[in-house]
């Protein structure tokens, strides 16, 4: 301790500004450090961020397109090949799956993509439920169920449908429907699938906007 205050007590004024200055150098050097390994470890986690939203874009885009498709071979194929169709049916399925496990349920925007999806395979299960199978084919009632649990709006198959409404039988009324929706059946799937991609490349696009943003 006496040492330290020889020490001290021998040194001049301009030793006090030189260790001050090694001091206040050291701190600066030490806190920029500090800020430059936090930098680096945000840009990491942004790089990180903008590479995971690049892939899961790319994959996004690739298995709608793959969906799109099996439904297209599906409207193609000859509806009495049973194995050729089960084999659509599955693949459908697993694409779905893909693009759904892709989706946030806790964002409204893609759970609107989720139940666009479910609606789509629901109208295909149906109408595969249904063939080669006359009494359920004649039947309102798994058609109706389907417009309840999916939303579907009935006036956009059945045009003069809220004009009837109320002025034939029910059991006209829901024959009507069921006759509709058979006729209507590729103009709705096709308006369904067509407001799939809508909404896909407005989700893409603001996705894409998000990458920007992050890159800068």
């Amino acid at each position: 301790m006496m040492v330290l205050n020889t020490i001290i007590s021998s040194l001049e004024a301009k030793d006090y500004i030189t260790i001050s200055g090694l001091l206040i150098t050291a701190v600066i050097s030490l806190a920029t450090l500090i800020l430059t390994s936090r930098s680096n470890k945000k840009n990491l986690y942004m790089n990180s961020v903008t590479k995971e939203r690049v892939t899961s874009m790319s994959e996004l885009k690739e298995q709608v397109a793959r969906y799109i498709s099996t439904i297209s071979n599906y409207n193609i194929i000859n509806e009495y090949n049973e194995d050729e169709i089960n084999l659509i049916l599955k693949e459908n399925e697993y694409r779905a799956l893909r693009i759904m496990l892709q989706l946030n349920p806790d964002k409204s925007e893609e759970e609107d993509l989720y139940k666009e999806i479910t609606k789509i395979n629901s109208l295909i299960k149906y109408k595969h439920k249904i063939f080669d199978d006359e009494k359920r084919a004649n039947n309102p009632k798994d058609l109706l169920k389907l417009i309840e649990v999916q939303n579907i709006n009935i006036s956009s198959f059945y045009e003069n449908y809220f004009d009837e409404l109320g002025n034939i039988s029910a059991q006209q009324l829901n024959q009507k429907i069921l006759v509709k929706f058979e006729e209507k059946y590729k103009h709705i799937l096709g308006n369904l699938l067509a407001n799939l991609i809508s909404k896909i490349r407005i989700h893409l696009k603001k996705e894409w906007g998000k990458v920007k943003k992050e890159s800068k």
